[in-house]
C-alpha cells in the first residue's frame, strides 16, 4: 500500500508524459522530492501536493526565493516559463503561449505568420519543391502556396504534400487556433509526431509517406474529430497514422463507423512481414523477392508462357533498368527452357514404348530464386546451377514429387547494384567456338 511505501524521491522530468499530475502522489508519506518539469502535463498542480512543501532541499541554498509556494516548488503554471521548470516562473510575452506545466524551454508563438515562418525554417524551406510566397518579405500569409484562410484571415488549411519538406514537424502548428486540415504527406519529414497538434481543431491530418518515428501520442489519439476519430465513442490511434511495423494504402486506417466513408474506401493497418520502420507507411519494404518454381510443360508453349508471366510479375516489383533487364533475362531463359522441353518431349515420345514411362516424368524442373538487395543489380552477375545434392530445397521438392525420376536444378541469381547483361549459356558456347 502507499502507506508502506519507502519512496522518498521521484524524478520524472524531461520525458514526454502528458495528462495531469496525479493527486494520489500526496498519499506517499515519505515523499520529499518530486520533479515533473520538461513534460507535457496540463491543468494545475494538485493542492494536496502543494501542501507538502516538497523539494525543500533544492531551494535551501537558493537566494531570492520570496514568493515561492508549494505549487511553484513542484512546477511553474501554464503560460509561464522558467529555466528549471520550477520557481522562479516568468509569464509568456504577449505573442507567446505555453499550455504545459513546468515548461522550461520557451513560450510558443501565437501569431500565425510567425508559426508559418517556423514551419518554413524547420522543414528546409529554401529547398522545397514549390512554396511560392513563403520567403517573400511582408507577403500576405493567405497567399502562400498550400495555405487556405477563412474570411477572417485565419489559417484553416495547410497542404504541403509532395514538396520535399525535410526536418521535423513544428509543435507550434498545434497553436493555430482555427486550423482544420493539415496535409504533410509524401515528404522527408523525420523526428516524432508532436502531441501539441491536439490543441488545433483538426478535422483531417495526413503525415503518411514520411520518415516519422516513435508512436502516435496517446493524447492525440483521444482528440475527437481528427479523421473521424471518436465518432460513436470509438477512438483508435491507427485512424491518425499506421504504427511502425504496419501499413495501409493511405498510411492510416479508416474509422470503422464513419458515416462519411463508403464501404469500399475503408482501410485497415496491416502488419508488414518485414516490418515498417516509420509511422504512416503506405507500403511494406521489399528486400527479397522469391520467384517460385516452374516446370517446362510437355506442350510446346508451357515453359515460355510461365516465363513471361514470371517476368511480368517481377517487372511490377522492381523498377527502371533493373526490372527490365531481369525480366528480359527470365524471358530468355524461358525460351531456352521451352526449346529444351520440346526436345525432351519428342525424345520421351520416341522412348515411351520401351520404358513404359510418360514423357512428363522425365522432364527436368528448374527452381529459380531471385535475391534482390536494396542496392540494385550488378552487370557481371552470373547464373550458375547448383547441384541438387547440396540444396535443402531439393529435399523438400523430393517429398512432394517422390514418384518423379527427373533431375532438378536450382538457379540462384544474386542481384547487386546495376542490372546484368545476361547471355544464355548456348550463346556463350557459340562465341567461344567462333
Amino acid at each position: 500500500s502507499r502507506d508502506d511505501s519507502n519512496l522518498v524521491q521521484l524524478f520524472l522530468e524531461y520525458n514526454d508524459l502528458s495528462g495531469t499530475i496525479p493527486a494520489g502522489l500526496a498519499d506517499i508519506p515519505p515523499l520529499k522530492d518530486l520533479f515533473v518539469d520538461g513534460n507535457k502535463f496540463t491543468g494545475t498542480v494538485p493542492r494536496s501536493l502543494c501542501k507538502l512543501n516538497l523539494n525543500e532541499d533544492y531551494f535551501k541554498d537558493k537566494v531570492n526565493v520570496t514568493g515561492r509556494d508549494g505549487c511553484t516548488s513542484i512546477s511553474c503554471p501554464i503560460n509561464t516559463v522558467s529555466e528549471e521548470g520550477v520557481y522562479p516562473c516568468h509569464e509568456c510575452p504577449q505573442q507567446g503561449f505555453s499550455p504545459y506545466l513546468g515548461h522550461n524551454k520557451k513560450c510558443y508563438y501565437l501569431d500565425e505568420r510567425m508559426v508559418l515562418d517556423v514551419l518554413w525554417k524547420r522543414t528546409d524551406g529554401p529547398n522545397w519543391m514549390g512554396g511560392d510566397g513563403w520567403n517573400v518579405l511582408n507577403a500576405e500569409k493567405c497567399m502562400f502556396q498550400g495555405i487556405t484562410c477563412n474570411n477572417a484571415g485565419k489559417v484553416i488549411n495547410i497542404t504541403l504534400a509532395n514538396m520535399n519538406l525535410r526536418g521535423t514537424i513544428p509543435e507550434e502548428l498545434g497553436y493555430l487556433s482555427q486550423l482544420q486540415h493539415l496535409n504533410l504527406s509524401n515528404n522527408e519529414l523525420t523526428g516524432f509526431l508532436p502531441s501539441d497538434l491536439r490543441f488545433a481543431p483538426l478535422e483531417s491530418l495526413d503525415v503518411s509517406g514520411n520518415r516519422i518515428e516513435g508512436f502516435v501520442p496517446p493524447m492525440l489519439c483521444l482528440t475527437g474529430d481528427v479523421n473521424g476519430n471518436g465518432e460513436d465513442g470509438d477512438f483508435a490511434c491507427d485512424v491518425i497514422s499506421c504504427s511502425a511495423g504496419t501499413w495501409s494504402p493511405i498510411g492510416r486506417a479508416s474509422h470503422k463507423t464513419s458515416r462519411f466513408i463508403e464501404e469500399e474506401d475503408r482501410y485497415e493497418c496491416q502488419p508488414c512481414p518485414g516490418g515498417a520502420q516509420y509511422l504512416g507507411s503506405k507500403m511494406c519494404p521489399v528486400v527479397n523477392v522469391v520467384v517460385g518454381s516452374f516446370a517446362p510443360s510437355s506442350g510446346n508453349t508451357g515453359g515460355i508462357i510461365a516465363g513471361f508471366i514470371l517476368a511480368a510479375l517481377l517487372l511490377c516489383c522492381t523498377s527502371g533498368i533493373a526490372g527490365a533487364r531481369v525480366s528480359r533475362f527470365l524471358s530468355q531463359k524461358a525460351v531456352i527452357n521451352g526449346k529444351a522441353a520440346r526436345s525432351r518431349s519428342s525424345a520421351a515420345q520416341e522412348g515411351s514404348g520401351g520404358s513404359g514411362k510418360s514423357g512428363d516424368q522425365d522432364e527436368e524442373e528448374e527452381l529459380w530464386f531471385l535475391n534482390i538487395p536494396k542496392d540494385g543489380i550488378d552487370d557481371d552477375v552470373e547464373t550458375k546451377p547448383k547441384s541438387k545434392s547440396k540444396s535443402k530445397f531439393n529435399k523438400k521438392k523430393k517429398k512432394r514429387s517422390n514418384d518423379e525420376d527427373g533431375e532438378e536444378e536450382l538457379y540462384f541469381v544474386d542481384i547487386p547494384s546495376v542490372a546484368p547483361s545476361v547471355i544464355p549459356e548456348s550463346e556463350k558456347k557459340k562465341k567461344k567456338r567462333s
